[in-house]
């Protein structure tokens, strides 16, 4: 079956608090559905302060490369549906599509010179919305009540299915629309935390890029109907290519037409397909290089696996691109368990017959021991993705 992640257009009032500063930041918000209000394309933007401008301008490049949409930066206000920056004491994103107004997003000093900060509030500004607010994320995260203020309390409340848009995508721990933990806390402890595994942790509320699953939903949603004849049959969290019709755009690691292959890794790294048995078997990959790996086992089984030993980039926040990451959930475009910097003995329960594991050496000190097996307990095939139905 197929994964369903939220992405809605909401009318958002949000304001929060980036892991970045330290600044005060209000957090009132209001969500609403956007019902048939929309930008209209190309989507202009306005930059009031100068200064901010070659990041926001970055984000919208980087944007128009991944996806069908268009930026058109615009050299005065503008009334009308679009995006307007202005620099603030705090980071908030207005929606006001439904008024034909443009979307305020205000950013403070921090945010302004920060990427990943920019690319968060556009995000949210397109349309995307935290994983952490889907109705069903009691299965993924835990929301600890007794650590959230006020505003926290309506920041961390589920959004239905009825005002939302469903897309077919898994619980991504790695989106960049994701709140940083600390956000609307009143006693700096952490407002949530993943109920999968304790290090998806670090990897909630990263801005360094927008995740896999965070452009599919975008292209989703702009841009399926781009492509009359688009390609059909996508695998491993692959979708239908908005600007090369005929192909499909693959989550990092796999290849081919449908992604139905595994991206080939540098010298050095061995055998990329390797088959898990009840009996324990042993990875070990080092220095500096890129390595794909796909570990399956017979339908109906669970694989296993214990990380004896890891050391990748250190990093307070852990995303994909610069770590050890492990995809061991049925959609592999959601983003998979990643580890930064050095660890010993970290168990993951087996959830399904395949696991995805990339390792990314970006000196020769990095290095990875990975021990890996069948599960004893077998399950029926039919309940295999029974822990990724949304």
């Amino acid at each position: 079956m197929l994964f369903k992640l939220f992405f809605a257009f909401f009318i958002f009032n949000i304001f929060f608090n980036e892991g970045i500063n330290n600044e005060e930041t209000r957090n009132k918000r209001a969500i609403r559905k956007r019902y048939k209000y929309n930008y209209t394309i190309p989507i202009k933007y306005y930059v009031e302060v100068t200064k901010e401008s070659l990041l926001i301008d970055n984000v919208f490049k980087r944007l128009s490369i991944l996806t069908c949409l268009k930026f058109k930066s615009m050299s005065s206000k503008f009334s009308d549906k679009g995006l307007l920056f202005k620099s603030s004491k705090y980071n908030e994103v207005h929606d006001n599509l439904q008024f034909n107004e443009p979307t305020r997003i205000l950013l403070n000093n921090n945010c302004s010179q920060n990427y990943g900060c920019i690319a968060h509030l556009v995000s949210l500004g397109l349309g995307l919305i935290p994983n952490h607010n889907r109705w069903n994320r009691d299965k993924y995260v835990k929301i600890l009540d007794k650590n959230l203020n006020d505003e926290g309390e309506i920041m961390y409340r589920k959004v239905k299915g009825k005002d939302i848009q469903i897309m077919n995508t898994g619980f991504d721990f790695g989106s960049i629309s994701n709140y940083d933990p600390l956000e609307g806390s009143k006693n700096g402890k952490p407002t949530y935390k993943s109920k999968l595994h304790v290090m998806y942790n670090k990897m909630l509320g990263q801005r360094e890029e927008f995740s896999h699953n965070d452009i599919k939903l975008l292209n989703d949603y702009y841009c399926s109907g781009k492509c009359p004849n688009k390609v059909k049959g996508c695998a491993n969290g692959g979708y239908p290519d908005p600007i090369h019709c005929g192909r499909c755009r693959c989550p990092r690691g796999y290849s081919g037409k449908l992604c139905m292959n595994i991206k080939k890794s540098d010298k050095g790294c061995g055998r990329n397909i390797l088959i898990a048995t009840p009996k324990s078997m042993t990875l070990k990959v080092n220095g500096r290089r890129n390595c794909y790996y796909l570990i399956f086992s017979k339908p109906g089984t669970k694989i296993e696996l214990n990380v004896l030993e890891v050391k990748t980039r250190e990093a307070k926040k852990c995303v994909a691109e610069s770590s050890l990451e492990i995809r061991n959930r049925y959609d592999k475009g959601t983003s998979g368990l990643s580890l930064c910097g050095s660890y010993k003995n970290i168990e993951i329960k087996g959830k399904f017959s395949q696991v995805f594991i990339s390792y990314t050496g970006l000196n020769d000190k990095n290095y990875a021991i990975i021990q890996y097996k069948v599960a004893v307990k077998k399950t029926k095939t039919n309940n295999e993705t029974n822990d990724y139905i949304d």
